[in-house]
């Protein structure tokens, strides 16, 4: 399990997602998810530091194990928005649901099975 008082992620636009150990300034690991001509957007943990979700033109929800096995992505939710760019995500309390942002204007939130879309709204601002 990862906490966030020890590692973070970082993304930078058409490169791929490291993560830091905080303690060593240190990355220990690259993910490289997306093509270069697809942007990274948004990296976020869960609060148990048990999953990760990455947003570029999908979202990606990555199980961790810890910081030397390897990490099975066990969801890829499509950008709903049609613009191929999902902005942001965040999981909810409990890693029950994921909220992803999109160029479009609009929240949706994937609910227990993280995939079923269970609301979204047309009036977000982000």
């Amino acid at each position: 399990m990862i906490g966030f008082n020890v590692f973070t992620g970082q993304t930078a636009a058409h490169d791929s997602v490291k993560l830091w150990d905080l303690r060593k300034l240190k990355n220990f690991r690259t993910l490289n998810l997306y093509d270069s001509d697809t942007p990274t957007n948004s990296v976020g943990f869960d609060h148990s530091g048990s999953y990760i979700g990455i947003s570029g033109s999908d979202i990606r929800v990555y199980q961790v194990g810890s910081v030397k096995a390897d990490w099975n992505c066990i969801k890829t939710l499509p950008d709903l928005s049609g613009t191929g760019r999902a902005t942001c995500v965040k999981f909810g309390p409990e890693s029950n649901y994921i909220a992803v942002g999109s160029m479009d204007h609009n929240l949706r939130i994937f609910g227990p099975t993280l995939g079923k879309k269970l609301h979204w709204n047309h009036n977000a601002t982000f």
